[in-house]
């Protein structure tokens, strides 16, 4: 029984012997096909998605031009400037204004001790206080600070507690 079992292993090893190498190239073979037509699918995928980025990047050009174009076409805001002058506590003549932000620039010329406020009245009647300063030499003194007009319309500044010349510029920003 031992002999007929060695025999029998034997002939196994022998069977697989023979068919191992060859079904092991079959089975590679077959394995290289999948592969080979794995790789014939991706490259199509990728030439798709190559030809799908080259029209969104031509529909970017595109529409890069287009925003170009449409900058041109849209007018460069030109800074709005108002500049007022007086002398001492005062009230000066309306002015327009735009709804926006405004730099304020004040330049007061004082001969010694004195002061500057200065308010800023909108046509809804509301009121801001820009400045006020205590001046304690003679001379030019500037002062700046920032002003926002809540709508468009007549505006007008009152300047007090002061007896000095001075000039207000105000810009847009």
């Amino acid at each position: 029984m031992k002999v007929f079992s060695i025999f029998v292993v034997i002939g196994f090893l022998a069977v697989v012997a023979a068919i191992g190498p060859a079904g092991a190239q079959d089975n590679t073979e077959a394995t290289i096909a999948a592969l080979q037509t794995k790789n014939a699918e991706y490259r199509e995928r990728l030439d798709s998605k190559s030809t799908q980025i080259a029209d969104l990047k031509t529909q970017v050009a595109d529409f890069q031009t287009e925003i170009a174009e449409l900058k041109q076409l849209v007018p460069t805001p030109t800074p709005q400037t108002n500049t007022v002058s007086g002398q001492g506590r005062t009230v000066s003549h309306v002015f327009d204004l735009k709804e926006g932000r405004y730099k304020i620039t004040a330049t007061v010329q004082t001969s010694g001790f004195d002061g500057f406020a200065l308010w800023f009245n909108d046509p809804l009647g509301d009121r801001d206080l820009i400045f006020n300063e205590i001046i304690d030499s003679a001379g030019t003194v500037t002062f700046a600070g920032t002003y926002r007009a809540p709508v468009t319309g007549k505006y007008f500044i009152e300047t007090d507690n002061t007896s000095a010349s001075w000039t207000v510029t105000i810009d847009s920003i």
